[in-house]
């Protein structure tokens, strides 16, 4: 019995793998605009994605890396596009977009269609549908990756070094607020120890135990039973300090 379900899975897997090119229409676009069409994607990965297209009379699989990957249009699962680093997400159904409207592709992963586009310096402009009076929609030109025209000619308004260098931005604006609230943490926290310099040229290694608004409060490092010590902060040229917890 079991080996009577292990061939008819056989059978089951061997039958899809055999399905004519006619009924494969899926497609990849790609981050350079690049678009792979009439193909059956068999699976992603982490790393990649393997398929099957037509090479004469030879059905051959390929396999891309997920990070030159900008979307995979599947015909029946709708659209998976793929962050900068390769990770998968699901976005819009597409599949009932009309064989003659026109795809717009923005930077940020989504699929929008229309009709009647018009392409100015900053801003892209479309119609919802092919009648004269429908509703027009305006977008900016510097969101837009491609758009792709139901003739299979596209253009590439935007390619992925914009998004690359808005996403680093990002990051680096994250890291800094991320230190600038550490900074600030460790700016009410004590004690401190370091070196503090006066405006007379002294230097002390020192260890902050409180502070005002216009004062530090100190013990010397080199004192072994040091009384503790107030320096007005006008008074100090510079102060090189870190919280060592209590």
């Amino acid at each position: 019995m079991k080996e009577c379900l292990r061939n008819l899975f056989m059978a089951a897997m061997l039958s899809a793998s055999l399905l004519p090119m006619s009924a494969q229409r899926d497609r990849l676009i790609l981050r350079d605009g690049a678009v792979i069409g009439n193909v059956r994607v068999l699976a992603t990965t982490t790393d990649s994605t393997l398929y099957q297209e037509k090479a004469g009379k030879r059905t051959v699989e390929s396999s891309i890396s997920n990070d030159m990957i900008y979307l995979i249009k599947y015909q029946k699962r709708g659209n998976v596009y793929f962050t900068l680093d390769g990770k998968q997400f699901t976005g819009d159904i597409g599949s009932s977009m009309p064989g003659d409207a026109t795809a717009i592709y923005l930077l940020e992963g989504r699929e929008l269609w229309g009709y009647n586009l018009i392409v100015s310096q900053n801003e892209v402009s479309y119609q919802a549908s092919k009648k004269r009076k429908s509703e027009q929609y305006t977008i900016p030109k510097d969101s837009i990756f491609l758009i792709l025209y139901p003739d299979e000619t596209r253009d590439v308004l935007n390619d992925f070094s914009v998004m690359q260098e808005r996403h680093e931005a990002e990051l680096e604006r994250e890291r800094q607020r991320a230190e600038a609230e550490r900074i600030a943490r460790e700016a009410a926290m004590f004690p401190k120890a370091g070196r503090l310099r006066t405006v007379t040229g002294k230097q002390y290694q020192v260890t902050i135990v409180a502070e005002s608004d216009g004062v530090y409060v100190f013990t010397r490092d080199d004192e072994k039973a040091s009384p503790v010590y107030k320096i007005r902060k006008e008074n100090v040229s510079e102060l090189d300090v870190k919280y060592i917890g209590q």
